[in-house]
C-alpha cells in the first residue's frame, strides 16, 4: 500500500490478488484495492483506470464480491458515475496455452476440486481452508439448488447452537423420508431470546411456514442448559422452552458423538437412492459450512491439526446440525465396529463348525453346523 503514496498514477494494475494457496497473509487484501482506487485517478489528462487480472478466486474472496457488484459501481453526490466491467475468459479460449500445458494442469489438480474449478474450468470455487469436518457431504448430491416446499401437517425439528452466536436450523422429514433442511438463521452478538424475537418469529409468519407445522422437536447444545451468570433461574434452553412452548433436548457433549453420526447420516440414502439428508437452497449457510467452511486446521502438508473444528461463522451452523442429527440418527464407530466384529466372529464359528463334516443321527452337531440325515 505504501507504494501507492505520492506518485500521480493514471492506471493501477493489480495482478493475481487472489492467492493460489490459502495461507496467512497470501494474496492482496481489500485495502490494496481501496487505496489503488483512490490513487489511480491522480494523473491529469488521463482516464482513471484500475485493472485487476486473475484466475478465478474462491467464493469468499473480495474479488468475487467485486464481480457481483453492479455495472454502475458508485454514483457520487454530484452525479459522477464510476463504472465496472468484468471480462470472463471461458475454458479453452486462452490461445497461448498448449495442449500439454492444459493436460499438466488437469494432472496437477485432479484430486483438488477447488483448484480444478479455478485453474482448469476457470470458475469461482469454494476453497477449503483446512480439512473438512464432514467428508461425506456431496456438494451436488445433498444440496437441492431449489427451495424445497414445507409440507403442511408434518412435524419439524429445530436444531440450536448458543452462546453469543445463537443459531437455529429448521428441518422437516418430507413424505419421501428425507430430512429436508429448510432454513438456517443466526444472530451474531446477541442471545437466543433476540434470535427468536428478531429472526425466528418473523420467519414463521411468512407464507412459507404460516400454519403449516403441526409440532416441533428442539435439540441443541447441552451447554445451553447452563444457568446464566446473573441468575440460576435463566438458561438459554429454558428461554427456548418458554418462548416456543416446547421441550429442549440436549445433544451429545463429546465431539466424536456429534461428528460420527453426521458423517454416517450423510453417507445414507433412502430406498429411491436419494440422500437421506437434503438441503434446500434457502439453507445456504449450512451448505457453505458442510462443503468446507466447517473445518479442522491443517499443516503445510495438508495433515489435520487438532481434534475439534475451527470456530468461525460456519462452525455454529455445523455444530447445531451435528447436535440435531446425532439425536435423530445416532451412530457410533465403536458400536458399529463391535457389531461388525461380532457378526464376523459368528460367521467364523459357523464356518468352522461346518468344516467338521456332516452329522449323523444321535450325534451332537455344533450350533450353526449344517446337519444332514443319512438314510
Amino acid at each position: 500500500i505504501s507504494k501507492l503514496q505520492g506518485p500521480a498514477y493514471g492506471t493501477v494494475w493489480l495482478e493475481e490478488p487472489a492467492p493460489i494457496y490459502e495461507k496467512a497473509n497470501a494474496g492482496l487484501p481489500y485495502e490494496v484495492f481501496e487505496m489503488a482506487l483512490a490513487r489511480c485517478g491522480r494523473q491529469a489528462g488521463s482516464i482513471p483506470n484500475l485493472q485487476i487480472t486473475q484466475n478465478p478466486a474462491d467464493e469468499e474472496h473480495w474479488t468475487t464480491e467485486l464481480i457481483d457488484a453492479p455495472y454502475e459501481f458508485m454514483i457520487a453526490e454530484d452525479g459522477t458515475i464510476i463504472t465496472k466491467q468484468t471480462y470472463q475468459i471461458a475454458k479453452g479460449e486462452n490461445k497461448h496455452l498448449t495442449p500439454i500445458q492444459r493436460a499438466m494442469n488437469q494432472a496437477a489438480f485432479k484430486n483438488d476440486p477447488a483448484k480444478w474449478a479455478r485453474y482448469v474450468e476457470g470458475a469461482i470455487a469454494a476453497v477449503g481452508k483446512g480439512v473438512n469436518v464432514v467428508a461425506n457431504y456431496g456438494e451436488h448430491f445433498h444440496f437441492a439448488q431449489t427451495i424445497l416446499p414445507v409440507y403442511p401437517g408434518l412435524p419439524a425439528v429445530r436444531m440450536w447452537d448458543g452462546y453469543h452466536h445463537p443459531t437455529c436450523i429448521i428441518a422437516q422429514y418430507n413424505p419421501h423420508g428425507q430430512l429436508a433442511v429448510h432454513d438456517c438463521i443466526a444472530h451474531p452478538g446477541f442471545g437466543v431470546k433476540e434470535l427468536i424475537g428478531d429472526k425466528y418469529l418473523p420467519l414463521m409468519q411468512t407464507p412459507k411456514y404460516r400454519d403449516k407445522i403441526s409440532s416441533w422437536r428442539d435439540i441443541g447444545d447441552p451447554s445451553m442448559r447452563t444457568p446464566d451468570q446473573s441468575t440460576v433461574r435463566v438458561t438459554a434452553a429454558k428461554t427456548i422452552e418458554t418462548l416456543l412452548n416446547t421441550r429442549f433436548e440436549p445433544g451429545p457433549t463429546r465431539w466424536p458423538n456429534r461428528v460420527e453420526p453426521l458423517n454416517h447420516a450423510l453417507s445414507k440414502t433412502i430406498a429411491s437412492g436419494k440422500p437421506l439428508i437434503i438441503l434446500s437452497a434457502s439453507a445456504y449457510p449450512l451448505h457453505k459450512a458442510l462443503k468446507g467452511g466447517w473445518y479442522y486446521k491443517k499443516d503445510n502438508n495438508g495433515n489435520r491439526i487438532g481434534n475439534e473444528a475451527v470456530k468461525n461463522d460456519s462452525s455454529h451452523f455445523g455444530d447445531a446440525f451435528g447436535y440435531g442429527v446425532a439425536i435423530l440418527h445416532p451412530y457410533s464407530v465403536r458400536a458399529e465396529y463391535a457389531k461388525n466384529k461380532e457378526r464376523a466372529d459368528r460367521a467364523t464359528r459357523m464356518k468352522r463348525a461346518a468344516s467338521y463334516g456332516p452329522a449323523t443321527p444321535g450325534i451332537y452337531a455344533p450350533y450353526g453346523a449344517n446337519v444332514r440325515i443319512l438314510q
